[in-house]
Parts: structure tokens; sequence; C-alpha cells
């Protein structure tokens, strides 16, 4: 007989249930307590590596500068040579790394303690707004990052952007 759920599959199910459940309930706690600033973390996680990986093509552009002076390239050519420029070490992965993990950790420190001077303007009766000002602060920086990168690609589109984006960022502080 063919069914939907074999025995095997609903005797696996039914394993370790008590500790399903517990981890369930954990992790559903632990989202709802920190979803905000986990989701500001992934944000900024996702900046980060939006902002190494123009860093990593900026650094292909310079290696293709010094090779072929006069020949003009597109972000594909950046992307085909990328592997021969970290040959040639043009682009350290090592250094990139620790870069990341120190502007990551920082981020978080800011945004925790943005977090508990919220918590703190809440339990006073206070409109909480240190969150929501270091967040686009912080975003606008690492947005700054990638258009700077992408300047050193010969990215012409970027220029107006990033003048609109300063001026922006001038705003928020």
């Amino acid at each position: 007989m063919n069914t939907f759920f074999s025995e095997s599959t609903i005797r696996t199910i039914c394993e370790f249930w008590i500790e399903k459940i517990v981890a369930s309930v954990s992790l559903a706690a632990v989202a709802q307590v920190f979803g905000v600033h986990i989701q500001f973390c992934l944000a900024f996680v996702l900046l980060m590596a939006l902002d190494t990986l123009t860093r990593y093509l900026a650094q292909t552009a310079k290696l293709w500068h010094d090779l072929y002076p006069q020949t003009p390239f597109t972000l594909y050519d950046l992307w085909k040579w990328r592997v021969q420029s970290r040959k040639w070490r043009y682009f350290r992965s090592g250094e990139m790394r620790k870069k990341f993990i120190s502007k990551l950790g920082t981020y978080i420190i800011i945004l925790g303690a943005s977090a508990m001077c919220d918590l703190v303007m809440r339990i006073s009766h206070g409109q909480p707004f240190c969150l929501m000002v270091c967040t686009a602060f912080l975003s606008l920086t690492e947005l700054c990052s990638i258009m700077e990168n992408l300047q050193e690609c010969e990215v012409q589109q970027v220029a107006d952007l990033m003048a609109i984006i300063k001026k922006r960022k001038e705003g928020v502080k």
C-alpha cells in the first residue's frame, strides 16, 4: 500500500518531539524579542557584502589600468578578471575578511547601544529615535562606500547618485 506518510517518516517526526518543541518555542521567542535587530544585522551584512564585492571589482579595475591603460572595460570584464587580481595580490581576502568582521562587530555594538538608548527612552515615556538615526547613518555610510567603489570601476551613472546621497547623509548628521 502506497501512502503519503510511511511508517518510518512518522516515526522520525515523532522522535525527540520534546526537544523539537522546546527549540521551536525558543527560536520563536528570540525572533520576537530581537526580530528588528536581527533584521538590521542581516541588512548590514548584505550591505557590507555588497561593499566588499564592489571593493573587489575596484581592485580589479586597478589591475586592468596597470596592464591596459588605454583599453576601456565593463563590469563583466572586471568580474572575469577577479581571479587574476587575487592571484597577483591586488585583492587580499584575509585583509578584507578582517575589515569585514571588525566593521560588523562595530555596527553590532553601535546598534546594540542605540537599541539600549531606545529602551531607556521607552521606559522614561520618551520617543525612541536612536536606533533609527544610527541605522540611517550607517546605511548611508555603506551606500557611499559602495558608490565610491563603483566610481573607481568607472561606472558613469554613479556620480549624480553620489551627490544626492552625500547631501542626504549630511542631513542625517
